[in-house]
């Protein structure tokens, strides 16, 4: 008996040092395969300036967190930030990094992001930033396959921001307190989504006319998505807009370039609270 104790220590011991030291050896390779994939399709600078790796918060995933990820134009936007997030999690699956065929990422968590949408005019926009590939050396290869493949049941946002400014419509866009939870099964062509999504100041003005000001958002609802087909239906939900409630029953669909949106209300508040 005392023999036996003595090895389930050692294994234990073992297997804890294991799950300890292991993330040392991938650290440098996750980072590395990260920034190359995104700076291989995005005409902008990707960085971050932390990577850290736990295999035992989450096992049998590998928890990552990135610090103060960011997206900064290159012209005609240099020097703007597109996307800055403090900290961006994720839970990998493990047995993905030992093979080729790229890493499954299950959840992804993303705090305190900040957004900053700019329309310049009517050819430029600082999001469209993905490589085409028509682009010399750094053509991107779309037959090529990626090293991440994505297994998403979760994606979360945690007091987010948002700014937008359409120079030529003269619109502007302000969102703060952001917070949004998807999920359910991401890997099927066809599934139903639940989402569960609050803006808690969103302040929208064309033309110098507030149209909205620090308006409480709110939408809760089940989202029919065919992601092989780009279109969105929208199911049970609820959407608030301070004191009204409207329910909203239609779909949306994204082709390449445009938004279709096809879609009703229902109001179920008889006064105005904006």
């Amino acid at each position: 008996m005392k023999k036996l104790i003595k090895v389930v220590g050692i294994i234990l011991v073992a297997f804890i040092a294991f799950v300890i030291i292991l993330p040392m050896f991938f650290k440098g390779k996750i980072a590395e395969i990260a920034k190359y994939e995104a700076n291989n399709i995005l005409n902008a600078q990707f960085d971050f300036s932390d990577l850290s790796i736990s295999m035992l918060s989450s096992f049998p995933f590998a928890s990552i967190d990135i610090s103060d990820v960011s997206v900064v134009g290159v012209a005609p936007f240099e020097g703007d930030t597109l996307l800055f997030a403090k900290k961006i999690k994720a839970a990998i699956d493990i047995k993905s990094l030992f093979g080729d065929k790229g890493i499954a990422i299950k959840e992804i968590l993303i705090e305190e992001p900040y957004v900053n949408g700019i329309v310049a005019d009517s050819v430029n926009s600082n999001w469209d930033i993905i490589k085409k590939q028509n682009e010399t050396e750094e053509t991107v290869d779309v037959n090529k396959p990626s090293n991440f493949s994505l297994h998403l049941e979760s994606f979360i946002i945690k007091d987010g921001r948002i700014n937008y400014i359409n120079i030529p419509s003269d619109i502007k866009g302000f969102a703060t307190d952001l917070n949004v939870k998807i999920s359910g099964d991401m890997t099927a062509d066809t599934t139903t989504l639940q989402s569960e999504s609050i803006i808690k100041s969103l302040t929208y003005i064309k033309g110098n006319i507030p149209y909205l000001s620090s308006a409480m958002i709110s939408l809760k609802a089940d989202i029919g998505a065919n992601f092989k087909e780009s279109m969105f239906t929208f199911e049970n939900n609820n959407l608030a807009i301070n004191a009204i409630n409207t329910s909203l029953n239609g779909w949306v669909s994204m082709p390449e370039d445009d938004v279709i949106d096809r879609k009703s209300t229902r109001l179920n508040s008889s006064h105005r609270s904006l």
